[in-house]
């Protein structure tokens, strides 16, 4: 048992195994399948004789803490640049990492031109799929290799609520950012340079930064930040699954990270990657039907399909709406304003939300009729940037916070009516009807809501927020068809599951 008796067990997330953390440690090994894990910022207490319980991050004279919070001025950054103005861009650029102003010019024309940027001046940036010596054998490393390189003892999570996934707001803005926080998020003795990655790696890091997280030495470290491809290991008394498929891979059929999700009038599921902008179309049993990209850079936070079976998929370019075959039939803009998450309500109209916090239920010619804005924080008071959204068919709208760990409730007048859910305080044994790490949420045809959490199940609700039942499976996203069959992704393969009528039905 650990020493400090207030330090809890919690899972593995790779293989579930019970773990107990030692005061004073920020990651360790699980004991089962040797894998090493970050240990939530929740059950983390300080060494013996610490001062404090958050960490100060030194090297090198530098104060790291600091540095983070200057990280956080990157997309003001990002957005000068995105807008043309680059010398005010640069600027910024240079006071947040302490380049020279001609170094922060060259580093934002690299970003303009969606390249790679290392923030250490002369050092390249690395484009994905390289695997430089430095990160296949970082397991080894123990001290600084290059200046800009170091070790860290630092947690997945900053003083920002959980949940808040930078790298996902940013990641919907160009295709490579620059991971200034993610040095201070690689733990042990972990000498990785200081480098530039796409999107996916912040996205899927910080998605979990204070949940259940595990490294791996393998050609492509990322993939396995989260869990995934864990599937559900029974049917539970509530859902029985009846169709799995989905493998690793950009092969047809194969999925690299499976997390939108919709599903058509004639049962055609089609489904999106998150980072390569690649959608694939299966027909109702799961065989390949066909694929088409939204844009090679595109990432896909969401997909939603319509009563007339169009297929609307959120970008960084706004909602982009194609035919089956992948026929481009138009798009939808607000103001450079990104869409979180889109959905068709019950109702036949498509909802979305957006970046900074607003609601926006579209009309049938896809005009906007009804708008929420600050949604989270006017009612909670602390600000949302994770948000993900449901409609039923009498138009009552339902969004979901990563940060705030609540689903709120509105009317289709668009007003607020409850809320439901909460934080787990113990994430290895979360009470029913709380949250560890909600990524996806629908309502089905009977007004019951299913929130997804990868780090528990699926979860069920009724339209009061009352918990109902759970889904055994480890889902990222959640679709569900016109005769309320679920279907859930999880990174690498797709399952539906079959689901109880409610009494009296």
């Amino acid at each position: 048992m650990p020493n400090d008796s207030s330090i809890r067990a919690f899972k593995c997330p790779t293989c579930g195994a019970p773990l107990e953390p030692q005061a004073g440690a920020l990651t360790m090994k699980c004991t089962y399948c040797g894998g090493t894990v970050i240990i939530p910022q929740s059950m983390r207490t300080p060494a013996p004789g610490s001062s404090s319980s958050v960490p100060q991050y030194q090297w090198g004279g530098l104060n790291l803490s600091e540095i983070m919070g200057e990280a956080m001025r990157l997309p003001e950054a990002i957005s000068l640049a995105e807008q043309g103005r680059i010398t005010e861009a640069a600027q910024l650029y240079s006071q947040i990492t302490g380049t020279s102003l001609a170094d922060a010019t060259t580093a934002i024309n690299q970003i303009v031109a969606g390249q790679a940027v290392a923030l250490t001046p002369g050092q390249a940036g690395m484009q994905w799929g390289q695997s430089p010596a430095a990160f296949a054998g970082f397991n080894q490393m123990s001290s600084p290799q290059v200046l800009g390189s170091f070790s860290t003892s630092s947690s997945s999570s900053s003083n920002q609520p959980r949940g808040f996934d930078f790298g996902y707001w940013i990641g919907s803005k160009l295709p490579i950012i620059i991971v200034l926080i993610v040095v201070c998020s690689l733990v042990g003795a972990f000498g990785i340079p200081l480098l530039a990655f796409v999107p996916s790696l912040f996205s899927s890091f910080t998605s979990s930064n204070s949940s259940n997280s595990s490294f791996s030495s393998s050609s492509n470290p990322i993939a396995t930040l989260l869990p995934q491809g864990l599937g559900s290991l029974a049917s539970s008394g509530f859902a029985t699954q009846t169709l799995s498929f989905g493998s690793k891979g950009i092969g047809p059929g194969m999925f690299n990270d499976a997390r939108a999700i919709g599903v058509d009038n004639n049962g055609n599921i089609i489904v999106a990657d998150y980072q390569d902008g690649r959608v694939q179309v299966f027909d109702p049993t799961g065989k390949f039907v066909s694929t088409f990209s939204a844009g090679s850079k595109a990432i896909i936070p969401a997909l939603a399909v319509s009563p007339d079976n169009k297929i609307y998929i959120s970008t960084s370019d706004g909602i982009s709406i194609f035919d089956e075959s992948g026929n481009p039939l138009g798009t939808i803009k607000k103001d450079f304003i990104f869409y979180n998450d889109i959905k068709f309500g019950g109702d036949g109209l498509l909802y979305g939300i957006t970046e900074d916090n607003t609601i926006d239920r579209f009309n049938s010619k896809d005009k906007v009729d009804l708008e929420i804005k600050q949604a989270f924080e006017n009612i909670t008071g602390n600000p949302e940037t994770i948000q993900h959204i449901a409609a039923d068919g009498l138009g009552n709208i339902y969004i979901l916070g990563a940060n705030n760990y609540l689903v709120l409730k509105y009317t289709s007048e668009g007003k607020y009516v409850n809320q439901f859910g909460g934080q787990a305080q113990d994430p290895a044994n979360p009470e029913p009807g709380t949250f560890v790490s909600p990524e996806g949420i629908a309502v089905d045809g009977y007004g019951r809501i299913y929130v997804a959490d990868p780090f528990i199940n699926v979860q069920v609700f009724d339209s009061t927020g009352k918990y109902i039942d759970s889904i055994p499976v480890n889902a990222f996203n959640i679709a569900i068809d016109n005769q309320n069959n679920v279907y859930v992704t999880l990174r690498d393969k797709v399952e539906k599951f079959q689901v109880q009528k409610p009494a009296g039905q």
